[in-house]
């Protein structure tokens, strides 16, 4: 550091290479924000200038309230970001790897019966019409309704352990054995199988995520390791073939979402409908000039991340009624209604009321500030926001900067809560992942105090952190 006398210094500081590295740490922490913020702004675009027409009658009042939303997430992670690095790799890593993995593919068979009506090795009968696989869901969660608790509860009480294991088999890949790297490889499998079982896309969107924030991470600590600067990496072509199979990788994940929604819907255009009545405009200029199959293709991925906004719209048009806590969540309100019998609260909601506008909480989606605002109003959903970013971008620092698997586990979560925001409250919206959202922070935030108060009580007079 400099002192004052040293003022006239600064521009040759500035160019030295410890500058550069300081700028190159600056980018470094704020990348995942930027990452996020040029997402959520691309699923706005779509939203009011995408192929759907959306009836929208307070245009202005949503775009202004998701700009304020999507500037606060972003300066709040900066903030979070800026903090000192605290904590260090988990000692025992290699046995929450394992106990996850395993209990990963175990209980795969008897949640692919209980949900499915199938079991795993019935995949390719359920890939041949994921249709029928969704409709065959639908049913047996009915048929099964108010006898799978034990099953959920299992699935909640090992999903702590489940979660960890992509994250941690990616950041310790060089660490695992070829027995591991089969595990791993299994634990993603059993995801992928679940997800063509029950015909829905959640499970194999939740691994991919995880997979990317890990490689994001990973690349991260790379970067501190060695003291480079993001830009450095593209110099190397090491870092091209990189992005060149990743791109791949998203090619071929965009393309299996299309061919099995047009499994789903026959791959027809006019069937790409949110409600009854918004459908995509086949005249639209983002698909004027498309073959079919990427006329489907856009329409349905604008289907899928812009209709919150709209559910965000309709919801803005309403009174607030608090739900005093329950109703930020469907699981946290059937909790309420089961332990009470009162199902008035959660009517109160925004996401409950807006079936009477023909948005139902049970098939569209209202984005996760609706769900959020349920409980305390839009404007107070502005802080809580702050907070979830500011959290996210602590758990960064502290993932890349000091190594700390605890906390790479919690932004796994909060960059898979923020994949979701223009949708719903994903994260908690199931016991499992609800649950185990709530043990990594709690463990994340237990040891990042206990490294703060380790670190205080051997600072000596005049020592440097």
């Amino acid at each position: 550091m400099t002192d004052a006398n040293d003022a006239g210094n600064a521009p040759r500081q500035a160019n030295s290479p410890e500058g550069a590295r300081s700028r190159g740490q600056l980018a470094l922490e704020i990348l995942p924000a930027v990452f996020v913020a040029f997402y959520l702004s691309f699923t706005i675009w779509l939203f009011f200038e995408g192929p759907i027409a959306w009836p929208v009658t307070n245009g202005d009042s949503v775009f202004l309230f998701l700009a304020i939303a999507v500037a606060t997430l972003f300066a709040s992670f900066m903030v979070g970001a800026a903090a000192v690095a605290r904590g260090s790799p988990l000692k025992h890593w290699k046995l929450v790897f394992i106990g996850g993995a395993i209990a990963s593919c175990a209980i795969l068979f008897p949640s692919a019966y209980v949900y499915t009506g199938k079991m795993p090795w019935q995949v390719l009968e359920a890939l041949s019409d994921q249709n029928l696989a969704y409709r065959t869901m639908l049913d047996r969660l009915v048929e099964t309704d108010g006898t799978r608790a034990p099953l959920a509860l299992l699935r909640a009480a090992t999903y702590p352990l489940v979660f960890a294991v992509i994250p941690l088999g990616v950041l310790h890949w060089n660490r695992l054995g070829w027995v591991l790297r089969v595990l791993l490889l299994a634990s993603l499998a059993s995801n992928l199988v679940f997800s063509i079982l029950r015909g829905t896309d959640r499970e194999t969107f939740d691994a991919a995520i995880a997979v990317a924030t890990a490689v994001l991470i990973a690349t991260g600590r790379y970067c501190v390791r060695d003291r480079l600067a993001i830009s450095d990496l593209f110099a190397r072509p090491r870092t091209f073939a990189a992005l060149a199979i990743a791109c791949v990788v998203a090619v071929m994940a965009v393309n299996t979402f299309s061919d099995r929604k047009a499994l789903r819907y026959d791959g027809d255009l006019s069937k790409v409908c949110v409600g009854e009545q918004i459908c995509a405009d086949p005249h639209h200029p983002l698909l004027r000039g498309l073959q079919t199959g990427g006329q489907f293709t856009v329409a349905m991925m604008t289907a899928y991340l812009a209709q919150g906004y709209y559910g965000l719209s309709l919801a803005m048009n309403l009174d607030f009624q608090s739900t005093f806590g329950f109703g930020h969540s469907p699981l946290a309100a059937r909790i309420y209604e089961a332990a009470t019998g009162d199902t008035s609260l959660y009517e109160r909601s925004y996401t409950y009321r807006l079936r009477d506008w023909g948005w139902s909480d049970e098939n569209q989606w209202s984005t996760f500030f609706t769900w959020i605002a349920n409980d305390i109003g839009f404007p107070a959903t502005i802080p809580v926001i702050a907070l979830i970013g500011w959290l996210g971008g602590l758990a960064w620092k502290d993932a890349v900067f000091a190594g700390n698997d605890r906390a790479a586990i919690v932004f796994c979560f909060f960059v898979q809560m923020c994949v979701y925001l223009p949708a719903n409250n994903q994260i908690m919206q199931t016991l499992d992942a609800y649950f185990a959202i709530v043990v990594w922070a709690a463990v994340w935030i237990w040891g990042r105090r206990t490294a703060a108060a380790a670190s205080a009580i051997g600072e000596r007079p005049g020592s440097a952190m």
